[in-house]
């Protein structure tokens, strides 16, 4: 199976249906996932609190690879996430970058960078001009 291949069967299986209990499917024993907390790589055990964390907050999660490049055992990827905010009644879209270095079938590396002021601009929990509010030199909140 080609990399972009188990990729899409990541995110629809881990992401979008929530099988957390299948990470070894896709993860080598030792992988650190980077990318998504600022210094602090995350194993497995981590990235399935991450996800269900993330499944609390929105339901219909739908990822969409737009884009990849793949080159010997890495490949990148520029995605786009929609989902659902009950809470607020809203539909989100975030988008996000994805390099991942693969074993055999299995990804070992993986560096992440999802628009995460986005999402939380989109659950309420940041102000719509967050980022404009902070590029003027103001405090976040």
């Amino acid at each position: 199976m080609c990399h972009s291949s188990i990729l899409r069967d990541f995110y629809t299986t881990i992401w979008e249906q929530g099988r957390i209990d299948e990470l070894d499917r896709f993860f080598t024993e030792d992988i650190r996932a980077d990318g998504w907390f600022p210094g602090m790589p995350v194993g497995s055990a981590d990235f399935a609190v991450l996800v269900l964390t993330i499944r609390s907050m929105v339901t219909d999660i739908r990822f969409t690879i737009e884009r990849t490049v793949t080159q010997d055992d890495w490949i990148s990827a520029y995605i786009r996430v929609d989902c659902f905010c009950g809470r607020r009644g809203v539909e989100l879209r975030i988008t996000g970058q994805l390099m991942a270095r693969f074993e055999g079938n299995r990804m070992a590396e993986a560096y992440n960078h999802m628009d995460m002021i986005t999402y939380f601009v989109q659950l309420g929990l940041l102000p719509d001009d967050i980022t404009f509010r902070m590029l003027n030199g103001c405090e976040a909140a």
